[in-house]
């Protein structure tokens, strides 16, 4: 049985200097590197907040997808997702995340209608998505064979 609430703790450290790479961990996991982009003047060649918002979104839907996948017996061979972050300039000059272009697409579904129920379920319960005000479209392909 689930108890709520839950939490889950992050932390992120690091030297001065926008140029500096960065850690940042989860739990226990080991750390990933994280760095500002280089659309952003930075180094680049690490995980972006943008990256790890956006990967935060897609793993919610893949990992919410799984659960009710299971939980509904629906038999598939691979789900696959892509996710595009657009950042943009507001109507008032204020530049912000805009849109998320979300591609989903199982593969090896035995209950093609089944799967499009459990793929509709899993954006109505994804934690991370509701929480993300901007504009999301998500689009959905589903493959028998």
């Amino acid at each position: 049985m689930i108890k709520y609430p839950m939490s889950f703790t992050c932390s992120a450290a690091s030297e001065s200097g926008m140029q500096t790479k960065f850690q940042a961990t989860a739990e226990d996991f080991p750390a990933i590197g994280c760095a500002i982009p280089t659309q952003f003047g930075g180094p680049g060649g690490g995980y972006s907040p943008e990256d790890l918002f956006a990967l935060s979104v897609i793993s919610c839907l893949v990992a919410t997808f799984k659960v009710l996948a299971e939980r509904g017996k629906l038999t598939y061979s691979t789900i696959e997702s892509d996710v595009t972050l657009t950042i943009d300039r507001n109507a008032s000059g204020v530049v912000g995340i805009q849109k998320l272009d979300i591609d989903i697409t199982l593969k090896g579904v035995q209950d093609e209608a089944k799967a499009k129920t459990l793929l509709s379920e899993s954006k109505k319960y994804c934690l991370v998505s509701n929480a993300v005000s901007c504009e999301k479209q998500i689009n959905y392909s589903i493959l028998t064979e």
